[in-house]
């Protein structure tokens, strides 16, 4: 159902909790952050608004807020429930002191939450595996999104470039328009030089300049994705594909 008519059904049903996510889940999906937030004050008081207003905010949930103390886990419904281990899921990542340094039993207990919460939620899960930078789990999901969703979060990808994992693959059906794809390919090429933890090898540099020209296909003159071309060549040492690069600019 879109969001048109999710809309309407709020504005007659406004005590209908499940239109209530379904419409905020849909405006989030389609990167309308800002609806989505207005929504929320519209929403009946109870359990559902306070998920709403936790996982507007993911980085700010915890054990102790009030939002989360106030639900009573034992009585929510199967479909609440996974909204409720998705907030514990956030608190738990949240309260991890060093992100950069997260243990052997916590990313175990990290990725165990995100596999639990998926067979409820596959969507909701992957949004999380990719606010907690857990990119590994994140690709894994992916295999369990319905491929017409995995089309409409293609979008909202764009908006999350800073967490974008360097081995991500856009996917063959995806229904990006040029600029989108050639701006995801960018951004992925992008993180994959400046990656920190492992110098340009061989085979990072060649996904780069396959990502440089699957993106040329779509805008033969990206100033963005040939200078990514030239650096990265120039980084490889490779003066063939540095040629290539500035010749077709």
């Amino acid at each position: 159902m879109s969001t048109k008519y999710y809309k309407l059904a709020f504005e007659k049903l406004p005590t209908q909790t499940e239109i209530a996510y379904s419409l905020w889940s849909n405006y989030r999906i389609q990167g309308e952050f800002e609806k989505a937030k207005n929504l929320i004050p519209k929403v009946q008081e109870g359990c559902i608004k306070y998920f709403l207003e936790m996982l507007t905010n993911p980085y700010e949930v915890s054990y102790k807020s009030k939002q989360f103390v106030s639900i009573e886990k034992n009585i929510l419904s199967p479909s609440y429930l996974s909204l409720y281990n998705a907030c514990e899921y956030m608190a738990f990542y949240n309260k991890i002191p060093d992100k950069q340094k997260i243990t052997i039993k916590q990313q175990a207990t990290l990725t165990k939450k995100l596999e639990d919460n998926s067979s409820n939620n596959a969507l909701l899960a992957f949004s999380l595996a990719l606010c907690s930078k857990q990119f590994k789990t994140a690709s894994e999901l992916l295999n369990k999104i319905p491929e017409h969703q995995i089309n409409l979060y293609g979008k909202a990808i764009i908006k999350l470039r800073s967490y974008i994992d360097p081995n991500y693959t856009l996917p063959q059906n995806n229904t990006l328009n040029p600029n989108e794809k050639v701006e995801v390919l960018n951004a992925v090429s992008t993180t994959l030089i400046a990656d920190s933890k492992t110098k340009l090898t061989s085979e990072k540099s060649e996904k780069i300049f396959q990502n440089v020209e699957n993106a040329l296909q779509n805008d033969s003159c990206n100033e963005n994705t040939l200078e990514i071309g030239v650096v990265s060549a120039l980084l490889n040492n490779n003066q063939e594909k540095v040629q290539e690069n500035m010749q077709v600019n």
